[in-house]
């Protein structure tokens, strides 16, 4: 998964995917953050809310990306800056979804208290020190297939 303007692991990767060495979050603040296995808290609001993960719509709970033991999200889940919230929001609404009690569908997208459960404040980004990496190199990376080290030929 690739990176455009956004924090990754302590690091501000740019518009073209390079990690920006000394930039600080001061210098991006509105940037997406990407954050691998991230704690996600549902809201105790009563509404089962569920997630379609390869035409298969399940509980969230029930999801293989899920693990409510640990309230962890498996993989990475990027957050995007909304001035409408002045925060931080998760992509997962985009994914989850509730049945009300008429049945009719309701996006998770549509859901305030969703939104206002998984959503990142101000305070939330400065406290995760988003760009404590910002002059250190990653160690190792990968290019688009996850496995094959950057400047690897591509295949046609």
């Amino acid at each position: 998964m690739g990176f455009s303007d956004a924090w990754f692991d302590g690091r501000y990767y740019n518009d073209h995917e390079h990690f920006q060495k000394g930039t600080k979050f001061a210098d991006k603040p509105k940037a997406a953050i990407a954050i691998k296995d991230p704690k996600i808290e549902l809201p105790d609001n009563g509404r089962t809310y569920m997630c379609d993960l390869w035409n298969n719509p399940k509980p969230v709970i029930e999801s293989p990306k899920y693990d409510p033991a640990t309230k962890t999200w498996k993989g990475i889940v990027i957050y995007y800056y909304s001035t409408k919230e002045n925060a931080w929001v998760p992509s997962l609404p985009m994914e989850f979804f509730y049945y009300d009690e008429n049945h009719n569908y309701v996006a998770g997208s549509d859901d305030p208290d969703l939104i206002e459960t998984l959503k990142l404040t101000v305070d939330d980004v400065r406290e995760m020190r988003v760009d404590r990496n910002t002059n250190t190199d990653p160690a190792s990376f990968k290019i688009y297939d996850m496995q094959s080290p950057p400047g690897t030929q591509g295949y046609n």
